[in-house]
């Protein structure tokens, strides 16, 4: 019998050449077997970057076209008594009627804006449209302006500043109900001072309505949330009031 002989021994540059084609083998495979797939992967990820970028765009101009139209309206607005700011006579003398018109007119021109606007420029434009109402002394158009700006845009920054004028001409008109809904609605959809703020609004609401026992609730809510602020003396303070005016 002839012997047999081996043949070379395979080194491990052999290996590593052998398993380097089988990767380019099994890549090429994937490639020609999948490639339609992948340019509709990529042509979808394109196509969603496109339209998040022409959106943010849009958003963009829509808000700084919203400044430019309020900033126009701001314009046409009457000037307030100079001896306002020093509490010497009213802001504005609405015994004139060219000057209370003005005031109707800018506040419509805001509310007209607003419609045309979303979320913080629309709130914005709400918020200066019901500011512009309180000032001619149309409380109710003034009410309802304050309620599209905190609808506008919740938890934007100006949900407080129209959440909290809100919730003064519900308590004012006696609608505790309503305010009470304003202010839990802010302590859900802000964080930090003003969440803080509403809820301290709130317990202050529950003290003139004598529920004590929701006094105690919210402030067991408010050391829970937030237990590092320095207003938990507040919350003491108005559980000790709620106490001493249920006994």
């Amino acid at each position: 019998m002839a012997d047999e002989h081996p043949g070379a021994p395979i080194t491990p540059a052999d290996q590593e050449a052998d398993l380097f084609f089988k990767v380019q083998m099994q890549l090429a495979h994937w490639v020609y077997g999948y490639w339609k797939q992948g340019l509709a992967a990529i042509g979808t990820v394109l196509l969603l970057t496109l339209i998040v970028g022409q959106t943010s765009t849009c958003l963009r101009d829509q808000q700084r076209d919203g400044s430019a139209a309020m900033a126009g309206v701001e314009r046409t607005l009457p000037e307030p008594s100079p001896l306002a700011q020093y509490g010497l006579a009213p802001l504005d003398d609405l015994t004139d009627p060219e000057h209370v018109a003005a005031l109707e007119l800018a506040a419509q021109a805001y509310e007209d804006v607003a419609m045309g606007s979303n979320r913080l420029a629309a709130a914005e434009a709400w918020l200066r449209a019901a500011n512009t109402w309180s000032r001619a002394a149309n409380e109710e158009r003034s009410a309802i302006a304050y309620g599209k700006a905190f609808d506008a845009d919740p938890g934007g920054i100006y949900t407080y500043a129209a959440g909290n004028r809100l919730a003064v001409i519900h308590r004012q008109a006696g609608r505790t109900q309503e305010a009470e809904t304003v202010y839990r609605d802010m302590a859900s959809d802000l964080d930090g001072y003003l969440a803080e703020q509403a809820l301290l609004d709130l317990m202050s609401l529950k003290l003139d309505a004598g529920e004590a026992d929701s006094i105690q609730r919210l402030a067991a809510e408010f050391r829970a949330r937030f237990d590092k602020s320095p207003r938990l003396e507040q919350v003491q303070l108005l559980e000790a009031q709620a106490v001493s005016t249920g006994s």
